[in-house]
């Protein structure tokens, strides 16, 4: 319930930033020398918001795209073409089971941020702390996501309740910033490929080339599906389709 309420009013405490302090839209012809795309949230919406950053390299291909992100999803981004820098803070909201960042090194890092002086920051999940930094930060333009996602609720937009992705996407769409790239694709280093490559081959069976990997958990109760349906589920993909299933 608390947690709800937190997140509730940090929609909106970034709604009201949005609409009070930023512009609406963007100048024709914009084009951003820097940008901050933050994202504090998990490896999934992670990685359901990488297309944010393909298409902002598509529009701005010579801009310097930087992403603000938790350390447990650094190496998400570390490798991606599209992502120039990656700057860790681990958000009190998001953080589990690593230490959240503290306040002198969230001063640090927001000090580190303003002297970047970035034309665009583009809010896809933050929190108390973000929306302190948009209010303080000499940024020209915003886009938040909250912005639109609270702004359908009252009837300013016809953004609607989407997938994941579609949220992300409607964000740029909502200024006028093409989104061809609507899928992930995801870097890692050449090491961990090499290795990956060298363990599938071992295991590697020519009259089964279908390989599923499944993850199985969620730390949040009403995401996770129950264990006998994954079993079900692992079951019918090996008897229909010979399958190797991966558990991760």
């Amino acid at each position: 319930m608390i947690t709800k309420l937190v997140e509730l009013s940090t929609m909106i405490s970034s709604f009201l930033v949005q609409m009070t302090t930023y512009p609406e839209t963007l100048p024709p012809s914009f084009a951003p020398k820097r940008i901050l795309v933050i994202k504090l949230d998990h490896l999934g919406d992670l990685l359901l918001a990488i297309p944010v950053f393909s298409n902002l390299r598509h529009t701005f291909p010579s801009a310097q795209i930087d992403a603000l992100v938790g350390n447990w999803n650094y190496e998400i981004l570390q490798n991606h073409p599209d992502v120039d820098e990656v700057i860790a803070y681990n958000s009190h909201f998001f953080s589990r089971g690593m230490a959240p960042t503290n306040l002198r090194q969230i001063h640090e890092i927001f000090c580190r941020l303003q002297d970047k002086q970035y034309d665009l920051l583009i809010d896809l999940r933050g929190d108390w702390v973000t929306v302190a930094f948009a209010l303080w930060v000499n940024i020209p333009y915003r886009l938040d996501r909250s912005y639109l996602q609270i702004g359908h609720k009252i009837g300013l937009n016809g953004y609607k309740e989407l997938h994941e992705s579609a949220r992300n996407l409607n964000l740029l769409r909502s200024v006028q910033i093409p989104t061809p790239v609507c899928t992930a694709d995801f870097h890692t280093k050449k090491t961990a490929k090499l290795w990956a490559d060298n363990y599938l081959e071992k295991l590697e069976d020519p009259s089964n080339p279908l390989r599923v990997a499944i993850h199985a958990g969620s730390p949040i109760a009403a995401k996770r599906w129950p264990t006998k349906r994954f079993a079900e589920l692992i079951d019918w993909l090996i008897f229909h389709h010979q399958a190797q299933v991966f558990l991760v």
